[in-house]
């Protein structure tokens, strides 16, 4: 991996957001009225069944690498673009800090195997933990915890991708809510002082 000054080779000091860095997170649905759709593999059409509309998900960092996992692969990090319309993207906003810890984290679990296991649990709910392989959603999830970048984290054992979009929608929803709230709160202070007498 490429480092940078000041970070943990994500690019965040040559990509700065201002106060804030971002990572994105994409989500891959199948297309239920495409004529493709037979041709998507078994894990994806399983994953998509049981849980829709989405069957897998990345991790984007600023620099462009994506941290992925896909059936009977390992972990891995690369650049790619995401140019397939049936990605959906969500993009949080995160402290430099939470950022290079993401980043980090992500690092640490290149070269674990994808866990057909793990994956089935994510349903199942047999067991929690002690898992040396991990999934799509698995593996975004725990990054993101890690770095403490989600209110209320889910528990990543359980976490199919259309939950985990669920639970990143949420959080931004709440963060906005928070925003506004503190703008209105500050706006009629502002407006008091002003107009009060001198």
């Amino acid at each position: 991996m490429a480092g940078t000054s000041g970070a943990v080779g994500g690019g965040a000091s040559n990509a700065s957001m201002g106060s804030y860095h971002k990572i994105k997170i994409y989500f891959y649905g199948i297309d239920a009225s495409s004529e493709s759709k037979a041709s998507e593999n078994i894990v994806n059409r399983a994953v998509s069944f049981l849980d829709p509309p989405f069957c897998h998900c990345e991790l984007q960092f600023m620099n462009g690498e994506s941290l992925a996992v896909y059936a009977n692969t390992q972990v891995s990090m690369r650049k790619r673009t995401f140019e397939d319309p049936q990605y959906q993207v969500l993009t949080v906003p995160c402290t430099p800090r939470q950022y290079d810890a993401a980043y980090a984290s992500a690092c640490t679990f290149v070269g674990l195997p994808f866990g057909w296991m793990a994956l089935i649990n994510c349903k199942l709910m047999l067991f929690a933990g002690g898992s040396s392989a991990t999934f799509c959603s698995k593996l975004c999830c725990d990054v993101l915890n890690h770095a403490k970048i989600l209110q209320d984290a889910p528990r990543s054992d359980f976490v199919t991708p259309s939950a985990l979009y669920t639970h990143v929608e949420r959080e931004l929803l709440r963060r906005t809510t928070v925003q506004n709230a503190a703008n209105q709160g500050v706006t009629p202070a502002l407006d008091f002082h002003r107009l009060s007498p001198a």
